[in-house]
């Protein structure tokens, strides 16, 4: 038995977006723009509620996230 872990290349079937972003204006204002690029109601619903539940947990301090990617933009 190896003690390397084996590799394998998965192909992306298929790949689904949901983006929000806010913009705070100076005068107080908000405006909110939201893209949805291949999910169905249902499954937005279901991937909301996901990572409502996700973030509530990690909150409280019974999850701790195994993999966490994080991306900063610099303009």
């Amino acid at each position: 038995m190896s003690s390397e872990k084996e590799t394998t290349e998965k192909k992306v079937l298929v790949t689904k977006t949901y983006t929000v972003t806010v913009q705070h204006f100076e005068d107080g204002t908000q405006n909110m723009h939201r893209r949805n690029d291949g999910f169905n109601p249902l499954e937005l619903i279901g991937v909301a509620d996901f990572i409502a539940l996700e973030v509530r947990e990690q909150i409280m301090g019974r999850l701790k996230p195994d993999t966490i990617k994080r991306e900063v933009i610099v303009s």
